[in-house]
């Protein structure tokens, strides 16, 4: 099911082994063995609505244009936040990111068009970046 999501052309018996926690990757091991990461459109979609719920602008900024989606992403998830957010969003993004970001502008709301499977999509939170805990059995603190 995964692996219809993410690419119409790979192999229907390909398994997912891992997906990187920090990161939207995930390793498809396909039937002859060799390994694909991909990263799939709805778990960044995912990402970047738990980045613009938490108003981190330029991460969200950043994934968008790094995986070439549409930036008026940032806008349509909530237009009267992004507006009220508009002096934090210009101090998170260069710029040249902003002229970038302006021509891409549209009068459509891609999360209605293009994304129509957005509002359906839990806002993930990234997780905390810190060392991992230590489990007890293992010498770790007890409330860890």
């Amino acid at each position: 099911l995964l692996v219809n999501v993410v690419d119409p052309h790979l192999s229907p018996q390909a398994l997912v082994r891992a997906r990187a926690t920090l990161e939207t990757k995930v390793v498809l091991e396909l039937p002859r063995g060799n390994l694909e990461t991909v990263h799939p459109r709805p778990l960044m979609l995912t990402t970047v609505k738990g980045l613009l719920c938490l108003r981190d602008y330029g991460a969200a900024f950043r994934l968008l244009r790094r995986h070439r989606i549409n930036l008026n992403v940032l806008c349509d998830h909530d237009p009267s936040q992004f507006l009220g957010c508009a002096p934090q969003f210009v101090q998170a993004v260069p710029v040249p990111n902003l002229n970038l970001f302006i021509a891409s502008l549209s009068d459509a709301d891609v999360l209605q068009t293009t994304f129509d499977f957005y509002s359906h999509l839990p806002a993930l939170e990234p997780p905390a970046v810190g060392p991992p805990a230590v489990p007890a059995a293992l010498g770790g603190a007890a409330g860890s």
